[in-house]
């Protein structure tokens, strides 16, 4: 034991006397080539670099720099490339007994990295390990500076990154403009077997969104480091972002309407080479105010999105395309290009499910999901696609450019209701959009159960027309009061369920004040479908309209039937609000019986003999009231009764105001008289 005991002594006397020699060749080597050391990081990076201190760093072991400054390129300005509070080279130990130094990581504290984008699309980054052009002593031209990364692999990706802690890097792409740039705050890293021909390690922590939580993570696994150009290098990474803001990344894109809501996970796994990749996208969002410019994504959560993608040089294949909304799941497979940038996808729905869209206060479902889509820089365009909506059959063609604010140019064909529909629809970049539509053999039962839910089971029969309309489109819905437009409405074999609108008329006519039964019960038992029937009958109908102002009015409705055709004009605003006054104007037969049963009947008759109506119509749909129009009533009665006696003639004068008074109480008195005639059994 104490053998052993001795030995061991022995043996960390002898590890603490080579520890004790290579701080001493440390402080030796610092001392004498600290010049040297900050000279040759120069040459390496090719850019200026100011230290405060150099000193040896006892553990871990190595040449620690204090207020490193590495200057910015001079092309992208006079702001240093990079500052750090301090930099720790580590060395082994053993070759530093030798008299040998060899770096085994780099240690980064608090360093601010900034990475600067050209205009031209030139990185600051791509100068880095050119040497500086310098004037030869003879005067002869400078050597030509190639661009591109000169830094060997393992400084680039290795050493220069070996540990980072609480760092800051800045990226500034000045393609974009005015766009405040990306900053990423408490950036942490690690890497491990940062050698020649080993498989490195690198885990990056960074906080995009949070302000102190790490919310973007990368893990990257490179093999045969530095043993073939970067292009072939075989690598595969994670990257993982949790609740991305989508509103400031905008906004640092310069696209201040391009996405907002919230992420609540991406990740993007990549295997391979550059030149031979595969990548598999994940996205998770269930924020209701997820919006992809206009377009309302967050209504359709949750949504989770996968991809797998393969490259072979300038191009690509989707393998799979997952993408689940709601409970309407879509896969797709395609092709993808880099030069041109073009995507293009084939599409199809798998199983029942579907994806609900609130649209203001209305909630539409879609589903059944088919077609092709193509994707290029100038936007996506529909080569078709097929989709349910509400369970009606669309077809889009055409195509939607941009999203920030998007320009919309469709086809559209539909088969709603049982019948068809098409419409051309266009949405300028400015908002102001139109439309022209064009429809028939529309199951008017159907339309009104699902677009007017309180007349539900009262109307039916079919109906179509042509309409063009103009609007304006602000945050992807229309601006209030900007539609406008004419068109004509045709209804054929219809029928208004529940409501009998000439025996309600003939009821309120009979029911004012001095008017004799219009309909006799003999007339009424010979006509029963016309006034005893619960519902108005519709063989034909025409409304001729305009909108303009959040009104639509017609100032020609004709609705046709055997016994009696309604004419008339009025208004429906946008709070579903009514006026309609309108005429009810009985067939010849049913005026000649109305004449010989009541003998005022020839009061409310026509130059030709029919019998017409007065009403108005008012209220909100759902609740609308009819009664007799007794302005138009009283003008026509006291018309029939007075005959063509001239009452307006003016006479000026006292003596005239004297004569039109007794002029007038002689007027009345007959209109009393033929009344009580009238009245008299």
């Amino acid at each position: 034991m104490r053998i052993l005991t001795a030995g061991l002594g022995l043996v960390a006397l002898a590890l603490l006397g080579l520890v004790a020699f290579a701080v001493l060749n440390l402080r030796a080597l610092v001392g004498v080539h600290q010049d040297r050391l900050v000279a040759r990081v120069e040459r390496v990076l090719g850019r200026s670099v100011a230290v405060g201190a150099v000193s040896p760093s006892w553990w871990p072991l190595g040449i620690r720099l204090r207020d490193v400054t590495v200057g910015e390129d001079p092309t992208f300005g006079s702001a240093p490339f990079l500052t750090a509070e301090g930099i720790v080279l580590g060395v082994r130990a053993w070759p530093l007994v030798r008299g040998r130094i060899e770096a085994s990581g780099v240690t980064l504290e608090g360093p601010r990295l900034s990475v600067v984008c050209a205009a031209n699309g030139r990185w600051n980054v791509e100068s880095l390990g050119a040497s500086r052009a310098r004037e030869p002593a003879g005067g002869s031209a400078p050597r030509g500076r190639r661009t591109g990364l000169r830094v060997p692999i393992e400084w680039v990706v290795g050493l220069a990154l070996g540990r980072v802690r609480e760092g800051t890097i800045t990226i500034d792409d000045r393609r974009l403009g005015a766009a405040a740039p990306f900053v990423l705050r408490h950036v942490s890293v690690r890497a491990t077997d940062l050698r020649v021909g080993a498989s490195a390690r690198i885990g990056v922590e960074a906080a995009l969104f949070a302000a102190n939580e790490p919310d973007v993570r990368l893990d990257l696994r490179a093999d045969a480091l530095g043993e073939r150009d970067a292009e072939h290098t075989p690598f595969s990474a994670r990257v993982e972002i949790d609740d991305a803001e989508l509103a400031p990344l905008s906004e640092r894109l310069g696209r201040p309407r391009l996405a907002s809501g919230r992420l609540r996970r991406l990740a993007l796994v990549l295997e391979g080479t550059l030149a031979r990749l595969r990548a598999t996208l994940a996205v998770e969002a269930v924020d209701p105010a997820v919006r992809i410019g206009a377009l309302p994504f967050g209504a359709l959560r949750p949504i989770a999105l996968r991809a797998r993608v393969r490259r072979d040089g300038a191009a690509a294949v989707i393998e799979d395309l997952h993408a689940a909304i709601g409970s309407l799941v879509v896969r797709g497979s395609g092709e993808a290009t880099l030069d041109p940038r073009r995507a293009s996808l084939v599409l199809r729905s798998e199983g029942e499910g579907a994806a609900e869209l609130a649209l203001g206060e209305r909630t539409v479902a879609l589903r059944a999901v088919a077609g092709r889509l193509v994707i290029e820089p100038a936007g996506v365009s529909f080569a078709p696609l097929a989709l349910e909506i509400d369970d009606v059959p669309v077809s889009l063609r055409g195509g939607v450019a941009g999203v920030d604010p998007p320009a919309i140019d469709l086809r559209i064909e539909s088969r709603p209701f049982g019948g068809t529909l098409a419409a051309d629809v266009a949405v300028e970049a400015t908002g102001a959009a139109r439309a022209r539509v064009e429809a028939a053999a529309i199951d008017l039962g159907s339309a009104t159960a699902r677009l007017v839910p309180e007349l539900a089971g009262r109307v039916e029969g079919r109906g179509g027309g042509a309409a063009a309309f103009t609007g304006r489109i602000a945050a992807g819905a229309l601006v209030a009061g900007s539609l406008a437009g004419s068109g004509t409405l045709a209804v054929a074999d219809g029928r208004l369920r529940e409501v009998n609108l000439p025996g309600l008329v003939v009821a309120e006519v009979e029911a004012l004040p001095f008017m004799p039964r219009l309909v006799s019960a003999s007339t009424r038992e010979r006509y029963r479908e016309l006034f005893g029937g619960p519902d108005t009958v519709v063989e034909s109908a025409t409304l001729p309209f305009a909108i303009a102002r959040g009104r639509l009015t017609t100032e020609r409705a004709v609705l046709v039937n055997p016994a009696y055709q309604i004419a008339g004009d009025g208004w429906l605003d946008e709070t579903r609000a009514l006026r309609f006054r309108g005429t009810v104007l009985l067939g010849a037969s049913v005026s000649r019986t109305l004449h010989d049963d009541v003998r005022a009947a020839k009061y409310l008759a026509t130059e030709d003999g029919r019998i017409a109506l007065p009403f108005v119509a008012r209220g909100r749909l759902g609740a609308v009231r009819i009664e007799p129009d007794a302005k138009r009533l009283r003008a026509r009665g006291l018309e029939a009764l007075l005959g063509a006696s001239d009452t307006t003639r003016p006479s000026p004068g006292a003596d005239a105001e004297r004569r039109d008074r007794r002029r007038d109480e002689r007027v009345e008195d007959r209109v009393i008289e033929r009344l009580e005639r009238l009245l008299r059994p």
